[in-house]
């Protein structure tokens, strides 16, 4: 994304941007009504889930609640979602006012969050999880 052409271009922009996240969650019927998609599940096959996007957040919560027995795997996890806010941030002009501030919670209390989200709803994909997340700690737009 380019900043500073005007702010109905940038506002344009953060429009696209928030409109291809939240594809992996929405899509148009045949009237263009937003009809939510089925969550992925355990039996959904990763060939798939990749028409929607890449890496771990495409998986089911629960494959994230059974890689807490392994703190490796939790990582991994929790490394994406980094990736994902980070990359929200990069994609963002600095004055936008809807950048994500990451420290608003401490890694730990974020990979909490996380836990908690995915062990309340095991069939929503790890994606979903990362947005709630990224909803509580976005910062409200500056005037």
């Amino acid at each position: 994304m380019i900043a500073g052409q005007t702010p109905e271009i940038d506002e344009i922009k953060f429009s696209i941007s928030l409109i291809n996240c939240l594809r992996a969650e929405f899509e148009p019927d045949a009237m263009g009504r937003a009809v939510t998609r089925q969550a992925a599940s355990a039996q959904t096959k990763l060939s798939d889930l990749q028409a929607v996007g890449g890496g771990v957040g495409i998986y089911p919560c629960s494959e994230f609640t059974k890689a807490l027995e392994n703190p490796d795997l939790e990582a991994v996890f929790f490394t994406w979602a980094e990736g994902f806010l980070t990359g929200w941030n990069m994609g963002l002009p600095n004055d936008s006012g809807f950048r994500v501030d990451m420290s608003g919670l401490s890694r730990d209390e974020q990979k909490q969050f996380m836990r908690n989200y995915c062990k309340a709803s095991p069939t929503k994909r790890y994606l979903e999880g990362v947005t709630a997340l990224m909803s509580r700690l976005r910062t409200t737009k500056k005037n």
